[in-house]
């Protein structure tokens, strides 16, 4: 949603500009690539939720192409950040000086970008002491998905063998001091042998330096006054090339990194107000809304015709809330004041498209026209690493509108194109919210809802055939499961919507023969079954008086398995709730002999049990997995990885059958 958002993920392109030469003949490998990364968040998690069902149900991002991290070494990079008022406003200018090395025997092509937008502007890009011709491009395509001002002015340099050294300078201007850069110390994967940010606070500035994750790494920090004039000096040595690791959380949750919080001026003997609180922050967003240029007569049609048969709130909210999420289409827009200022609701109903601001405040206005009290409110998805303790635009990313009755709030977010009323996706559970209040808001957290409210429940119904398991079974959708099944069939056209679903329950497994009774959409409000026949080969081994029998084909979980190596967060793409239970008849003249051991572990991560019992001349089998969290923090890796350990012994156990 917001342009400090993109600001922020703009950090890391330049790792990706690293590869880009390498990966720019292969598309699908460039495509996964770009996935691992945090663009346009709130959208990409669906399609990759898409890609993941369609090739395994994978619960975490595909792994980043390898990269060779070791071409170059930053020598030494320093970036200084000084204010100055111009017109009576506050601006700001980052210098940065780079020095970097080639460590490749033949040379190599160094690219030094800097991304700016309309409220920034490159001054200067200088190569060795000579002023460097750069390029400047649009960094995001448009195709009906992202709108952008972002751009990247960037400068090509030649090395044409090991050990030659050159000096990159670039100065940008930013012109809105709420939209300064946030600072970090590697701002490509290679090796950094100094790293140093300078930052100038002058004695008529109030500015608080926010400093995040330093407590993970050896940043020494010197202060200097000259007169009032505080220069801060944060030096980072010896900063290790970057490694790719899969599934890895946005790169604030764990990298050092500065955030700038001006909050006063002192200018021509007055005491100017910046941003200092969260109050003005608010202040500042709700002050957008109210030149949105709203013309609610051109919806009044539109609702009276939606809820003319609708008799309690209740239903003329799901009549509006799921007319928006079905006619208008989600298109992220970020261009200049765009960026944080709701498109009138008028030109999103005309338009049949907006962004998450656009259609939040078409729905609110929608919903105010039916006599719902309905508001505008602003928060940060699970991917921001901030709460509204910080009173910057980095603190959210995303506009959803919010029904308030008395103290109760029910939370509606129409990009979320297939969530049933009450359902709120992963990204948003648990998150701080800031609603509109007048002139004040109301400040408060989306629950986290019961995991039973999401879950996959799954039954079958085996017998041995030839030494095949065969049978049938079903398998319930509720909340947000069901809406990433819906987004999963909307993906594909109708004939091919059947395969998809066969594959989304089968897996990658090859083993496994399917086929379902229906392949229609499933219905709003409702939980919705699947039922299916399958058969499952190579899970029995026949000795010469026994069967070796595995009921375990899915394997969920299996792959979650942090590298040794890392020390970064290992990331879920979403909260997961299954119970499953199978049944598997006895065959005649064959007894049980031996049944795996129960295993039951509850953690920091979540609860899961899996265990065999017998019952009559059936066997069952039953699981519950809920993942809890949708990230592991590397403290608990170790604990994480025995219980990977024992869950795959448990997995590799068989079911012993004789015969009599």
């Amino acid at each position: 949603m917001y342009r400090l958002q993109k600001i922020a993920e703009i950090c890391c392109r330049q790792q990706m500009l690293d590869c880009r030469q390498k990966i720019s003949s292969n598309r699908l490998y460039f495509v996964v690539y770009f996935f691992t990364y945090p663009f346009n968040y709130m959208k990409k998690i669906s399609f990759i939720f898409i890609l993941s069902t369609l090739f395994g149900c994978l619960l975490f991002s595909a792994s980043p192409p390898v990269e060779d991290h070791t071409s170059f070494t930053i020598i030494k990079s320093k970036q200084t950040l000084k204010f100055y008022i111009t017109d009576d406003r506050l601006f700001a200018e980052l210098n940065t000086v780079e020095k970097v090395r080639c460590n490749s025997k033949t040379g190599g092509t160094y690219q030094k970008a800097v991304y700016f937008d309309n409220s920034s502007e490159i001054v200067k890009i200088i190569v060795n002491n000579r002023s460097g011709k750069y390029v400047i491009t649009n960094d995001f395509p448009t195709d009906e998905i992202f709108h952008s001002d972002s751009k990247m002015a960037y400068v090509q340099h030649i090395f044409t063998q090991k050990s030659v050294e050159a000096e990159f300078q670039t100065t940008k201007l930013y012109k809105d001091f709420k939209l300064i850069d946030l600072l970090k110390f590697q701002h490509h994967n290679y090796e950094v042998l100094v790293s140093e940010i300078e930052i100038e606070i002058p004695s008529w500035l109030e500015c608080e330096i926010k400093k995040f994750n330093f407590d993970q790494s050896k940043i020494s920090e010197t202060t200097t006054n000259n007169k009032g004039d505080i220069t801060y000096l944060y030096k980072y040595s010896n900063i290790p090339a970057r490694k790719s690791y899969k599934a890895e959380p946005d790169y604030r949750k764990y990298t050092p990194h500065i955030i700038l919080l001006p909050a006063y001026m002192t200018h021509k003997d007055k005491k100017l107000m910046l941003l200092p609180d969260i109050s003005h922050l608010y202040q500042w967003y709700n002050g957008l809304t109210k030149r949105t240029g709203n013309d609610v007569s051109q919806l009044k049609p539109l609702v009276e015709s939606l809820i003319k048969d609708k008799n309690t709130n209740e239903e003329k909210i799901k009549a509006i809330y799921y007319y928006v999420q079905d006619h208008i289409k989600y298109i992220a827009f970020e261009h200049g004041i765009m960026a944080f200022k709701p498109e009138s609701c008028q030109n999103v109903l005309h338009n049949k498209f907006g962004d998450c601001k656009g259609m939040a405040n078409l729905t609110k206005e929608m919903l105010i026209l039916a006599g719902i009290d309905a508001r505008l409110t602003w928060l940060g998805t699970a991917g921001i690493p901030y709460n509204y303790d910080l009173p910057s635009l980095y603190a959210d990313n995303h506009m959803i509108c919010t029904v308030v009755d008395g103290d109760k709030y029910l939370f509606l977010d129409p990009t979320e194109k297939n969530n049933d009323l009450g359902d709120y996706a992963d990204r948003i559970q648990g998150r701080e919210v800031l609603i509109q209040n007048g002139d004040e808001y109301i400040r408060t957290i989306i629950p986290k809802q019961h995991a039973d409210e999401h879950e996959i429940s799954e039954h079958v119904q085996l017998t041995l055939e030839n030494d095949v398991l065969a049978g049938k079974g079903s398998m319930m959708f509720k909340g947000n499961q069901k809406s990433e099944l819906v987004s999963l069939l909307q993906a594909v056209s109708e004939k091919e919507r059947t395969e998809a679903i066969e594959k989304y329950i089968g897996g990658r497994n090859k083993n496994i023969l399917l086929k379902v009774s229906k392949s229609e959409m499933p219905p709003r409000d409702l939980d919705h079954v699947i039922d299916f026949m399958i058969k499952i080969d190579n899970q029995i081994i026949n000795d010469t008086k026994e069967k070796y029998i595995s009921m375990e084909y899915e394997n969920i979980l299996s792959s979650l398995t942090p590298e040794k190596e890392r020390k970064i967060p290992f990331k879920i793409n979403q909260r997961f709730y299954k119970k499953y239970t199978a049944e598997l008849s006895i065959p005649e003249g064959y007894t049980l002999t031996y049944l795996p051991e129960k295993y039951e572990v509850s953690n920091m991560m979540g609860d899961f049990s899996f265990h065999y019992k017998q019952s009559g001349n059936k066997i069952f089998y039953e699981k519950k997995i809920h993942v809890k969290e949708m990230e592991i923090e590397p403290e608990h890796f170790e604990n994480w990885n025995t219980f990977m350990s024992g869950l795959k012994n448990f997995y590799n156990e068989q079911i012993i059958l004789e015969k009599q």
